[in-house]
């Protein structure tokens, strides 16, 4: 007589992201064009963003869109996040380089946190 077992395997979830987003020239006293940070789950399992953040560069840098934080994202789906440069007026902070961090937290067992290092330069 044969014996069966059912068995699930769970997929595990595995967060993709660019390590830096440069943001071309802006000029002092103004604000960048508006760029994406895109984000993907390239796992099986359902990745869960909790959050998103400027948490370095804040005076530099904006998040002006999220459609990732609080989102469970399925096996390849994607989302995005906007970030938008302000170069200050002309003086003793512009021109200058910029610097910044977005960090995003997931359920991805071994990135947990991810870090996304923030570039600009005012012209």
């Amino acid at each position: 007589q044969a014996s069966f077992t059912n068995s699930c395997v769970v997929g595990v979830p595995d967060i993709a992201v660019a390590s830096t987003v440069t943001i071309s020239d802006t000029a002092c006293g103004r604000e960048s064009s508006r760029y994406w940070v895109i984000v993907r789950n390239v796992g099986a399992g359902t990745l869960n963003i909790s959050s998103a953040n400027i948490t370095a560069g804040g005076t530099w840098f904006s998040k002006t869109d999220d459609s990732c934080s609080g989102r469970n994202l399925v096996g390849g789906e994607p989302c995005s996040i906007g970030i938008r440069l302000y170069a200050p007026v002309r003086g003793s902070r512009c021109p200058a380089e910029y610097y910044g961090t977005l960090r995003i937290i997931s359920n991805d067992p071994d990135e947990g946190t991810v870090y996304v290092n923030l570039v600009g330069r005012g012209i």
